[in-house]
C-alpha cells in the first residue's frame, strides 16, 4: 500500500474531478432530491442522500485505474453515495464499515465552507478545506474522521466513493450495495 497513505491515513487529491463537472453533479443531485421528495439521509439529520445514481456509478468505475495507482494495490469497487448537507447538519467523529476500506470524499459544491478532519495513526487531527472537484482519499475503517461543528450554510454537496483491496481482509464486501 502507498506509504504516504499508511503514514497519514489520507492523501489530498486536488482536482480529482473537473470543478465544472462537480458543480454540474451538485445541481443534478439538488434537482434529484427536490423531484423525489428530499430522500432524507438515515445517518445524518438535515441531509439528503442517494446511491446508485448512474453518473456517480460511472465515476466510481471510471476512477478505478487512478485510485488503484494511488493506493498501489488492486481495488474492487463497493459502492458510491451522494449526500447534500443542509443547515444544522452534523457529521461527528466516526469510522466506516468494512465496505469503505478505501474511501474518497469528493466535494461537489457549497455556499459555505465546511472543513473535513481526519486522524493520523498517531491520533493527530489534520484539517482539509476542499474546493469543488477536490477529493480526499482515506482509510475509512482505520481513521476517525468527520466535519468541524454543524453546517451553517444552506447546502454542502459531496459524493463518497468506496473500494476494497482485492487481496485484503475486506474483499467480502466487493460490489456491496449500500444498506439504507
Amino acid at each position: 500500500m502507498n506509504p504516504k497513505l499508511l503514514e497519514n491515513n489520507y492523501i489530498v487529491l486536488p482536482g480529482f474531478i473537473d470543478p465544472e463537472l462537480a458543480k454540474k453533479l451538485s445541481m443534478e443531485l439538488h434537482d434529484h432530491y427536490r423531484n423525489n421528495g428530499g430522500m432524507p439521509c438515515d445517518q445524518v439529520e438535515f441531509a439528503a442522500s442517494t446511491g446508485d445514481y448512474p453518473p456517480l456509478l460511472e465515476l466510481l468505475i471510471d476512477k478505478i485505474p487512478e485510485v488503484t495507482a494511488l493506493v498501489e494495490e488492486k481495488l474492487i469497487p463497493t459502492y458510491v453515495r451522494s449526500r447534500v448537507y443542509y443547515q444544522g447538519a452534523v457529521l461527528p467523529s466516526h469510522t466506516d464499515r468494512g465496505a469503505c476500506e478505501i474511501g474518497i470524499t469528493v466535494h461537489l459544491n457549497c455556499d459555505k465552507k465546511w472543513i473535513f478532519w481526519i486522524e493520523t495513526p498517531e491520533g493527530e487531527r489534520r484539517y482539509v478545506d476542499q474546493k469543488p472537484g477536490d477529493g480526499i482519499l482515506y482509510l475509512g475503517i482505520a481513521a476517525p474522521h468527520g466535519r468541524i461543528g454543524s453546517y451553517t450554510g444552506q447546502y454542502y454537496s459531496q459524493i463518497f466513493m468506496h473500494y476494497v483491496r482485492s487481496q485484503g481482509n475486506n474483499i467480502k464486501y466487493y460490489f456491496d450495495k449500500y444498506r439504507d
